[in-house]
């Protein structure tokens, strides 16, 4: 059976400071984000991105969060299943940072 998944960039999965911090620390250490050698990439990213940066985050994160969660996440559902329902085909979601992940999306794991 055909599947079709829609993906999107991801955010933290709820306002928890740690969550954000996460999130912030994944999306940050790929490579294809912040392109520098990764020792240098990750001494920036943990002396001075991620002891200040998730709080700044969190708050920009609150003024868009719904009662639903996070608002791209909800979005991205949303236009799944209108894509399912038009195309008559099945859809997952996934995103490329946090849940619900690339891997457990196409291998079924939850």
């Amino acid at each position: 059976m055909t599947t079709i998944l829609v993906l999107n960039l991801g955010s933290p999965k709820d306002l928890n400071k740690n969550n954000v911090k996460e999130y912030l620390r994944e999306f940050l250490s790929d490579d294809l984000v912040v392109d520098l050698p990764k020792p240098i990439q990750q001494f920036i990213l943990r002396c001075f991105i991620l002891p200040f940066r998730p709080k700044v985050t969190k708050e920009a994160y609150e003024k868009i969060w719904t009662e639903q969660g996070s608002p791209l996440l909800i979005y991205t559902e949303s236009i799944a299943r209108k894509l399912s329902k038009s195309m008559n085909m099945p859809t997952i979601v996934a995103m490329r940072y946090q849940q619900p992940s690339i891997e457990k999306a196409i291998t079924g794991n939850s």
